[in-house]
């Protein structure tokens, strides 16, 4: 008989099928509690660091009022993606596990690249609209800011839609990954977020990282109910995980302060720093969610779950009133 040479495509169906056989971890009903919380906690963080004012780079002095202000932003916005990345990764796993890798990445389009494309549309027509006709981009930088192939796309958060969408490209080598070289994977995707070995990849080279933490809870390689939070609660030690959570945090962004500007010698020090702070900022998120998921505010924050995505940056930037940014950075 003779030999059949299967297609790259038609393997990585292939590699995809046996994946998806295999059993996934059922998420127990507190864990799926304190995502629903968790979700609403970070994207709240994210509206509140991308509504105005905007920040304007690391004050001189941290010992002070825009010091205090520059650090819980930095604390509050920029850590909560990682958690939101944790969860991206995990809902590939479950959402995806009985269909196909071209299934996925069709719906893929649908919910990323759409969103990623119609938002930048609404932020370059309201810039339009604002500058009374004048400020319009060269025809050759609109797929850049609208799509954002090599860079931030003329509304800077949506950035993210666009890094998970790539993410989702590769998601069939990446579960391989996941589930048979889990150690080297994680340490390539940890130097990628530290050196940038990627080039223009990922916009944010801490995403996939974090992302890839979220696949290996999604086929049970980690298990959120062994989180801090959930080994020690009703023992009184909850304040251990947080304390550790906030020094991690403290620490990322003492070093982003510390050794912006400091030369390209301190540069990939600094990212290790980002990355150690957006670990703790996960951590402090998903603790105060499992906290929260076991009072009675759980009913009411999980209530506004559904409408949440209706309250983020993207929203309120792309609708910012003509001229407020203007006279914000003043």
């Amino acid at each position: 008989m003779p030999a059949i040479n299967i297609p790259a495509i038609g393997a990585a169906a292939l590699v995809e099928k046996s994946n998806a056989r295999q059993s996934v971890p059922a998420l127990s009903p507190s864990t799926s509690q304190t995502m629903r919380i968790a979700r609403v906690l970070c994207i709240l963080a994210l509206v509140y660091v991308h509504t105005p004012p905007y920040a304007r780079g690391a004050p001189a002095d941290l010992i002070s009022a825009d010091g205090l202000y520059w650090i819980w932003r930095e604390l509050a916005g920029r850590t909560s993606v990682a958690l939101l990345s944790i969860f991206s990764g995990l809902l590939v796993v479950r959402l995806g596990q009985s269909k196909t890798w071209s299934v996925n990445l069709r719906k893929k389009v649908r919910t990323l690249i759409i969103p990623l494309l119609l938002w930048n549309l609404i932020a370059l027509a309201k810039n339009f609209a604002e500058s009374g006709g004048h400020e319009l981009p060269a025809l050759s930088d609109m797929p850049h800011l609208l799509l954002a192939l090599d860079g931030n796309p003329a509304l800077t958060p949506t950035y993210f839609l666009r890094d998970v969408f790539v993410f989702n490209l590769l998601i069939v080598p990446l579960m391989f990954g996941a589930r048979h070289a889990t150690m080297v994977t994680g340490l390539l995707l940890l130097g990628n977020a530290v050196f940038g070995i990627d080039g223009k990849l990922f916009l944010n080279n801490a995403i996939p990282l974090f992302f890839f933490l979220g696949l290996l809870v999604g086929i049970g390689a980690m298990s959120a109910d062994r989180l801090p939070m959930r080994a020690v609660r009703g023992q009184g030690q909850g304040t251990i995980a947080v304390s550790v959570a906030i020094s991690l945090m403290l620490a990322g962004a003492s070093g982003s302060y510390l050794l912006a500007g400091a030369g390209s010698a301190w540069e990939y020090l600094q990212h290790l720093s980002d990355v150690v702070g957006r670990l703790g900022g996960a951590l402090l998120f998903w603790t105060i969610a499992d906290r929260v998921s076991g009072s009675r505010a759980a009913s009411r924050v999980g209530a506004f779950e559904p409408v949440i995505f209706l309250s983020s940056a993207r929203t309120r930037s792309a609708l910012e009133l003509p001229g407020s940014r203007r006279r914000l950075r003043t």
